[in-house]
């Protein structure tokens, strides 16, 4: 029989119950979603009606294994993070029904006063290995589920998503740190438009409109639009693009202090012949990339900020332009 622990798939395999999962699989591949740049644009691609689920600013955790009396945690990219969330851990393996399960959802951190989920950043502390249990007790986090993929030796994955919905609701104990996402079936662009205004202001970064026809299976590894994601940025009155460059670099810390933690960026400032230091970046970047960015950083740095370059916040290096990037922000 399939396990919970077990399960396992690539883009093109996914096994049945009573088949063994692959050697060297954990995790089961995340179902992507397209973009919508509009309400109207998603309800059109999902044919008229959809089941609108607030959009968490969180660590996307691909899965939550449930088996034999254990809880592992991964991430979207098959990395355990169970040790850095033990709290999490211990809530699904306290209030999820089922004896084995794999249920997809975010590990999030709300503010106790507002309700309000907290930045991604804050989130982000909780990653450290070392000092977990200290971290869970100052930094409690908690688990937004959105699917259940797997339940007591059945696999999901190919049923319906209202189905899958429903086993979900059915097979948790909500609490404080473990919560079903917030839905809504919607029919119209004005009422799932007006959703969205209130996903923002919970905090969240939007919407994922799901398909809710016979055809709304999991696939595991695929980007189709039977998930479509409707976030502020994709709208293109509110998005723009800046031509920046790379004026500082700071340093990892934790267990990468020798790589680059995040680049500092500027705007050139044509009235001034100055460069105008805007935002630092430091997501989205593989370790890999990190070593390659420090190799192709450092014949630019320079010891000291130079008059060309206006900084906010003072790098560990600095690094003389021109290293473009190009970036989005709202306008």
């Amino acid at each position: 029989m399939l396990s919970a622990a077990s399960l396992a798939c690539s883009a093109d395999w996914l096994p049945t119950i009573g088949e063994e999962a692959p050697t060297g699989t954990a995790t089961l591949l995340c179902h992507l979603a397209q973009r919508a740049a509009t309400p109207t644009e998603a309800l059109e691609r999902l044919g008229g009606r959809c089941a609108a689920e607030y959009k968490y600013d969180g660590a996307r955790a691909a899965q939550a294994h449930l088996a034999d009396g254990n809880v592992e945690l991964y991430s979207r990219r098959a990395e355990s993070i169970t040790e850095q969330f033990p709290d999490v851990a211990e809530a699904l393996l306290a209030q999820l029904k089922a004896r084995s399960a794999i249920v997809e959802g975010e590990v999030v951190m709300f503010d106790a006063a507002s309700g309000r989920l907290r930045p991604f950043q804050e989130l982000m502390r909780r990653r450290r290995k070392h000092g977990a249990d200290e971290a869970a007790r100052l930094l409690p986090a908690s688990f937004v589920a959105f699917d259940l993929l797997y339940a007591d030796g059945e696999d999901l994955t190919g049923r319906p998503y209202p189905l899958r919905r429903r086993r979900l609701a059915e097979a948790l104990a909500t609490s404080e740190r473990l919560q079903l996402s917030v839905q809504a079936q919607l029919t119209t662009a004005a009422t799932l438009g007006s959703f969205f205004e209130r996903a923002l202001a919970a905090g969240c970064e939007g919407l994922v409109c799901k398909a809710l026809g016979p055809e709304s299976v999991y696939r595991a590894g695929a980007r189709g639009w039977l998930w479509i994601k409707l976030k502020r940025e994709y709208r293109s009155d509110l998005r723009d693009t800046l031509d920046l460059v790379v004026v500082g670099a700071f340093h990892g810390r934790g267990g990468a202090p020798r790589h680059l933690g995040s680049l500092l960026l500027a705007g050139y400032d044509d009235e001034q012949d100055a460069f105008r230091s805007l935002c630092r970046c430091g997501t989205g970047f593989t370790a890999r990339d990190l070593a390659e960015l420090r190799q192709r950083l450092r014949p630019l740095v320079r010891p000291t900020d130079q008059p060309a370059s206006s900084c906010a916040s003072a790098p560990m290096s600095g690094s003389s332009p021109p290293s473009c990037s190009r970036s989005s922000a709202p306008a």
